[in-house]
């Protein structure tokens, strides 16, 4: 019985849902998304399946970055030491260290250059506007990385000519939060400034964490269809690694970004250019030093040509860097650059149709293509069915084919394909329902394959293969203007591929506002979990409840307090991130954080 709690509770809450009585008090029936196609559209119009982290998301959430807020979300979950430092993501069971989701900030890739991962730490959730998950391979628009999906972070902008806010905290562990966001502008020039810094001793024994970010933009209108954009971006943070990393394990990242985009839109069409540069020194306990590059450029062209078409065209191009300076010294660099089409037509006011592709060379494993079609089916004005087929791919990244005794400089793409069948469906007005089915079919993926004749021992080989399936299902509910909820629940089936893959996982959360006070709280039960392969070392099944209050004391300001983990509970989750070791990290017990934030 314990083993379907989460799926009996969904199927009592969507029950719930059918004797909704319609009313004036709506949800956002049709969020817009830019990341299923790089262009502004309905989230019921494209046949990707996609998840939102509203403003509302993140003011409510009691995460400390943006990929760990995302850990609420069906199908995505999060492996991390702690509430500090790393969180890398998975999406529907893929994952790898962060390698094989792609990530961007407002559109900008921020892959490392040596691994191809997302520093995900670098990432926090202060100054965020909203963030968009892609779940399932998205190769065709977004390139190599996004083998399981893709998620886009939006910051956020300025809407007064001159605004200033100031945030402190303290917490539990003698953890401090301070931030500053400082923005302004007029119809022609807007910027933005904004800092924040992360101090903790941390729950534990050795996992102290001490962080600052800093971020710069301005926005130049050309004229009433041109604009100008520049950013910058800058993160250092020091991070000790508890056990079962060895005692005295830490890392320490400094990352760097910046980008230059120009955009043009028209009635006919839009243009995007940007080009950009991630780059960092990273160092770590063990004697690693490394320092990397990531310079990129990028083209989009969007054409409505005829009514109900739209073609989006692109290049892209990137060029990547990797220096050792301490463990197996050496220097490298490596280029790649590509094209994708991606057509949609819309056939009749029921039916929505798209099909895409790319070609993608690098200068090292050659040439790889991937495809995509998807088709939306509306019967009835309340119901999008969507159906599509899409592949994902990631090309070797300089770890794998030079850093390490066991690196292949004949490594080719690891490729995955996605099937999937969703539904979203309103009722009364009020709610919303969504639900996909899933299988995604990974192969020619990167694996250590004992040598029969050594050295070494041991040599990476694309010789992996899987194949995932899952049923993913959520709900929001506006049941008063006042008083909301969401649920999710997803459900996933890894084959002999167990480590660290929750097989069940349920997510709810409830927001009710009175008067001048904001009342968040949430819950997660996961289970079904595992450390290790062919589902043993069975992991401790665990149901954690947290809540966040907010009131506003003043029109300038606002007072919060938080309760991480409300019952105590003891558990653990599987984490294998680089600078420490693979294996069960004890997550934080209870925990409290208040402040306050002041705007003038």
């Amino acid at each position: 019985m314990k083993k379907h709690a989460g799926l009996l509770i969904f199927t009592v809450f969507l029950f719930l849902t059918t004797r909704l009585n319609a009313s004036d008090h709506t949800v956002e029936l049709d969020p817009i998304t830019v990341t299923a196609t790089r262009v502004k559209k309905s989230i019921r119009d494209v046949s990707a399946t996609m998840d939102i982290l509203t403003k509302k998301d993140i003011e409510s959430s009691v995460s400390r970055s943006c990929t760990d807020a995302l850990n609420t979300a069906p199908g995505l979950f999060v492996h991390k030491t702690g509430d500090y430092g790393r969180a890398d993501l998975d999406v529907r069971g893929i994952g790898n260290r962060g390698t094989s989701v792609m990530v961007l900030i407002n559109g900008r890739p921020v892959k490392m250059g040596i691994f191809g991962c997302t520093v995900t730490h670098t990432l926090p959730l202060d100054h965020v506007e909203r963030i968009e998950v892609l779940r399932g391979p998205a190769s065709v628009i977004y390139g190599s990385d996004a083998m399981a999906g893709a998620v886009n972070i939006l910051t956020r902008q300025p809407v007064q000519t001159q605004e200033t806010e100031l945030t402190s905290s303290v917490g539990t562990h003698n953890s401090q939060n301070y931030k500053i966001f400082h923005g302004g502008g007029s119809n022609k020039i807007r910027y933005r400034l904004a800092h924040d810094k992360n101090l903790s001793n941390g729950h534990v024994d050795n996992s102290a964490y001490n962080a600052h970010n800093t971020s710069a933009e301005i926005n130049y209108r050309l004229s009433k269809t041109k604009e100008l954009s520049a950013s910058f971006k800058n993160f250092n943070g020091f991070k000790q690694e508890p056990i079962p990393s060895p005692p005295g394990t830490w890392n320490d990242y400094n990352r760097s970004a910046a980008d230059i985009t120009f955009e043009q839109s028209s009635a006919s069409g839009f243009i995007l250019g940007k080009v950009y540069s991630n780059f960092g020194e990273h160092i770590f306990s063990n004697k690693w030093h490394s320092k990397d590059q990531s310079n990129g450029a990028l083209l989009n062209s969007t054409i409505r040509t005829w009514p109900g078409n739209e073609l989006i065209t692109g290049f892209e191009y990137k060029k990547q860097y990797g220096r050792s300076l301490g463990t197996n010294p050496g220097q490298w660099d490596k280029a790649e650059h590509a094209v994708f089409i991606h057509d949609e037509q819309k056939i009749t006011d029921k039916f929505i149709a798209t099909l895409g592709v790319r070609y993608h060379h690098d200068q090292i494993s050659k040439e790889k293509t991937v495809t995509q079609a998807g088709l939306v089916f509306k019967p009835v004005n309340t119901t999008a069915i969507r159906l599509n087929r899409n592949q994902g791919f990631r090309s070797p990244p300089i770890s794998d084919l030079y850093l390490y005794p066991s690196s292949n400089k004949q490594l080719t793409p690891e490729t995955t394909t996605g099937y999937e069948l969703g539904i979203n469906h309103r009722i009364n007005m009020k709610a919303v329902i969504d639900m996909s089915a899933f299988t995604i079919k990974g192969t020619n993926i990167v694996e250590l394959v004992r040598q029969s004749a050594p050295p070494p021992l041991f040599i990476k080989k694309n010789t992996g293969q899987f194949t995932f399936k899952g049923l993913e299902a959520k709900v929001h509910i506006q049941w008063r203007k006042n008083l909301s909820s969401k649920l999710s629940y997803s459900v996933m089936d890894t084959g002999s591929k167990t480590t660290g893959r929750p097989g069940r996982k349920t997510d709810g959360s409830l927001a009710y506002q009175a008067g001048k006070t904001k009342t968040f709280l949430s819950a997660q039960h996961v289970s079904d979990y595992h450390a290790s392969d062919h589902h043993t070392q069975k992991i401790k099944n665990y149901f954690l409840g947290h809540a966040k209050f907010l009131v506003q004391a003043t029109p300038e300001i606002t007072l919060f307090a938080s309760n991480k983990n409300m019952a105590d509970v003891n558990y653990k989750i599987y984490a294998d991130l680089p600078g420490g070791s693979a294996g069960l990290y004890q997550m934080p017990g209870r925990t409290f954080t208040s402040g306050l934030t002041y705007k003038f």
